[in-house]
């Protein structure tokens, strides 16, 4: 929406151009009532659109004001200015000087600050690599077979028959198996978690690299950015 101000503005400028007796003839009064029902809505473009049309047909100084305003309004700082200096070329009195001077500074103040604004931080990259999709894989095989390893040895645990010897080897060779399968599935699933991480949180051109190292007793991942 158009600022009260600018509202104010722009509405002086239209009522203006009917006040130089000695000015280039004003537009009509049906282009006066469309522009201020368009900036009445808001409609910057639409009044933009109006005052270069009335402009172009009349000439009339008071409007180039107007259309500074607009542009101003608008953001458009450079287009605003060049409205505002062919306005003052104009010889208008003094206190419309004063503000179309004010309308350029301001503008010139607003570019600079659109000059100083840092850039928008880049998106970044989530690039999916082939060593990526291998690490997740291994990551799942370790969990498959470790998993397999693990029912594996309790299966084994759960064998009475044979002699006691029997039942006794059968009983460590489970543990080892149920040890065993436990640090895979904990490794594959670090391996696997560890590469959607560093998925998430890669640099544009930063690498890493995950090693995982499995006894039967332990699981060891390293991590390497």
């Amino acid at each position: 929406m158009i600022s009260a101000r600018a509202r104010a503005l722009i509405a002086a400028a239209v009522i203006s151009a009917h006040a130089y007796a000695d000015a280039p003839t004003p537009p009509d009064d049906a282009v006066m009532i469309k522009i201020r029902e368009l900036y009445a809505k808001g409609d910057l473009p639409g009044v933009r659109r109006e005052l270069l049309g009335a402009y172009e047909t009349t000439q009339h100084p008071a409007l180039l004001f107007a259309i500074g305003q607009v542009e101003f309004n608008l953001k458009n700082w450079q287009a605003a200015i060049e409205y505002y200096e062919k306005f003052i070329a104009t010889d208008p009195p003094q206190e419309q000087v004063s503000l179309a001077q004010q309308g350029i500074g301001a503008a010139r103040i607003e570019m600079q600050r659109e000059r100083d604004r840092p850039p928008p931080p880049q998106p970044r990259r989530r690039e999916w690599r082939r060593s990526d999709t291998i690490t997740v894989a291994i990551g799942g095989g370790a969990v498959a077979l470790g998993t397999a390893a693990f029912f594996y040895g309790r299966h084994l645990g759960n064998d009475h028959s044979g002699t006691l010897a029997d039942y006794d080897a059968r009983t460590d060779r489970a543990r080892l198996f149920q040890w065993s399968g436990g640090a895979l599935v904990a490794a594959g699933v670090i391996t696997a978690g560890v590469t959607l991480v560093r998925w998430r949180l890669r640099p544009d051109d930063g690498s890493a690299e995950v090693s995982v190292t499995a006894t039967g007793t332990a699981a060891q991942v390293r991590i390497t950015w």
